[in-house]
């Protein structure tokens, strides 16, 4: 008997994608999942269970993946206000995922994705600052050129007060905080692509250069590098 290695969703859907002899009514994400060969795991295997990041999918195409490919019941979307006023409505998608573990909790486990909540009315001193005191302006790009805005924005800064980080980290929390007076949590994502942008190469698009116009940043750096440290070091 061989054992299998259960298929990448994202290869899947792929896959689904490229079929050209089937038209979109004639067959269901979970009906063509359904029609493939099961994966066979190893007995005793220490995968963790499998999670997705990536675009909402139904209830019905969560419940598969769970069942027959090794994921997780995953609570879809960004984790926030919505599905919580989901728990009110057994027929939403988070009520029937809970209703799901809760019926046979040995052998589903929940996966979460966390929000991207960005605290607001903020103080200056969140924002980094130029030596004659003005916010640093910039269209921060990440890495592989991607942009996020429509042209410069304020610079969130390393040196930001506890105070913002926490509401942050709160903003987060507190609606896993509520999901969990209904289930277990075995698995939470990271919602990505908020807080500190990478450091970046020293060039005017991304955020090391920037930041280090800021002369409380510049002076912190300069004191990690006199520690044989780096600007990334102190990122971190």
């Amino acid at each position: 008997m061989r054992t299998l290695i259960p298929v990448s969703f994202s290869i899947v859907a792929c896959y689904l994608c490229s079929l050209t002899a089937v038209s979109a009514a004639d067959v269901t994400p979970v009906a063509y999942l359904q029609a493939q060969p099961r994966p066979i795991f190893k007995a005793g295997h220490t995968l963790p269970v499998l999670t997705r990041f990536g675009y909402a999918q139904p209830f019905g195409l969560v419940r598969e993946l769970a069942d027959r490919w090794g994921y997780a019941l995953s609570i879809e979307g960004y984790l926030g206000d919505r599905q919580i006023q989901e728990l009110s409505d057994p027929n939403s998608d988070t009520s029937q995922i809970i209703a799901t573990y809760q019926a046979n909790p040995s052998k589903y486990k929940i996966s979460v994705t966390c929000n991207r909540y960005d605290p607001v009315n903020l103080p200056e001193s969140v924002y980094a600052h130029n030596a004659s005191g003005n916010r640093v302006m910039v269209q921060v790009r990440s890495q592989d050129g991607n942009t996020w805005t429509d042209g410069p924005t304020p610079l969130i800064s390393p040196e930001a007060p506890d105070s913002y980080w926490d509401e942050a980290g709160w903003g987060r929390a507190d609606p896993i905080a509520k999901i969990r007076q209904y289930v277990p949590i075995s698995m939470v994502l990271h919602g990505g692509e908020w807080g500190l942008p990478v450091w970046g190469d020293p060039s005017p698009e991304y955020a090391g250069y920037n930041w280090m116009r800021d002369p409380t940043i510049a002076s912190r750096v300069a004191e990690y590098e006199q520690r044989g440290l780096t600007s990334r070091d102190y990122l971190d």
